[in-house]
């Protein structure tokens, strides 16, 4: 069992994780849209949206249509865990050339014990 942060070869996965979508990856935009923070000076916590560029890369891409004519577009992304302060959650939003999808799943990918990747599934 590695030890608590994981190994050495866990702690050297993560960034070529980040490192290989930073450089290869597609820029979006995400809103986490619950993102809440505390202040510890007044006991307050307050919830807002927050805005990120990030990079992912487009994992797969799908189109269908139903019998009423409606169209559904999905698409699976990975994007680095460095990306983000707070782990991207079912309803935050993705945008990708001016397209904006709803994130409807989130896979944790590890490496040791960490997280190296998050897959993102998006709906339209």
């Amino acid at each position: 069992m590695p030890a608590i942060g994981g190994t050495a070869l866990d702690k050297a996965l993560l960034p070529v994780a980040d490192k290989f979508i930073k450089t290869f990856g597609t820029t979006a935009k995400f809103t986490h849209k619950k993102f809440s923070s505390y202040n510890a000076t007044t006991g307050a916590v307050t919830a807002s949206d927050k805005n990120l560029d990030i990079k992912c890369i487009i994992e797969t891409s799908n189109r269908t249509q139903n019998d009423t004519g409606l169209v559904n577009i999905a698409k699976t992304i990975t994007v680095a865990s460095k990306s983000f302060e707070q782990a991207p959650e079912e309803g935050d939003i993705v945008k990708i050339l001016s397209v904006v999808y709803v994130v409807g799943s989130v896979v944790e990918n590890f490496s040791g014990e960490s997280v190296a990747t998050y897959t993102l599934g998006l709906t339209k």
